[in-house]
This record gives structure tokens, C-alpha cells and sequence, in this order.
């Protein structure tokens, strides 16, 4: 639905707050890695006739190693899913156009809560 989930009792605001913060945290810290792979690889090639611009960076890469750079974007791509997912992408994506389109609905989930709806009141 968008709005985060949650069954209203205003623990969730919490929850999307320390979210918020774990999410920055590992993006802050995957960035200062980066930034020191990429200082130590230009110190060292200082001494050997440094390259600039992409080349550096392709050679940071290479510091990293493949397996560990394709670790690190899988880790970013599910937390950035998550962060969609649970509604916290308000300020930057407008939900109610999934919101409000009846293409996206789960017909079988809304069938679900039809039928338990049905024999909720049936039993009572």
C-alpha cells in the first residue's frame, strides 16, 4: 500500500527512522571504503607515473576485486529495495500512482481477505 505497512500504533515511524539511518550508515561506509581503495591506489601508482580520471577508477576496481564489488552492489540494490518497499522512497517516488492503479492490485490476496472478512462475520 505504500505507506510503510504497519497496523497504525506508530512504532513503524521508528522503525523507518532506524532504517533510514542503517541505510545512510552502510552507504556512508561503502563510500569511505571506496574512497580509501581509491587513495591507496593512486598513492601507488604516484610512484609509477599515476593515471587519472576513469582509469583510476577502473584500477580501484581492480583493488576491490570483482567478487567483492558485486558483493557490495548486491547489498546496495536490497537495501535500496527494501527502502522502496516499505514506503521510506516518499520524497523522491510518488506511491498513490501504484497507490491508485487497480492494475497493480493482488487479486488474490484482496480474494483472501474477502473470504476471511466473510467467515469473521459469519462466526459471529
Amino acid at each position: 500500500d505504500g505507506d510503510g505497512g504497519g497496523d497504525g500504533d506508530g512504532d513503524d515511524d521508528d522503525t523507518c527512522d532506524d532504517d533510514d539511518d542503517a541505510y545512510a550508515s552502510r552507504g556512508m561506509a561503502f563510500l569511505q571504503q571506496e574512497r580509501r581503495a581509491e587513495k591507496r591506489c593512486a598513492e601507488g601508482d604516484a610512484e609509477e607515473g599515476a593515471p587519472t580520471g576513469a582509469v583510476r577508477r577502473q584500477t580501484s576496481r581492480r583493488v576491490l576485486g570483482e567478487s567483492e564489488r558485486q558483493r557490495r552492489r548486491q547489498l546496495l540494490l536490497r537495501a535500496m529495495r527494501e527502502r522502496f518497499i516499505s514506503g521510506a522512497d516518499a520524497q523522491w517516488f510518488d506511491y498513490s500512482t501504484i497507490d491508485g492503479d487497480a492494475a497493480y492490485d493482488d487479486l488474490e490476496q484482496q480474494s483472501r481477505d474477502a473470504e476471511d472478512k466473510y467467515f469473521d462475520e459469519e462466526s459471529d
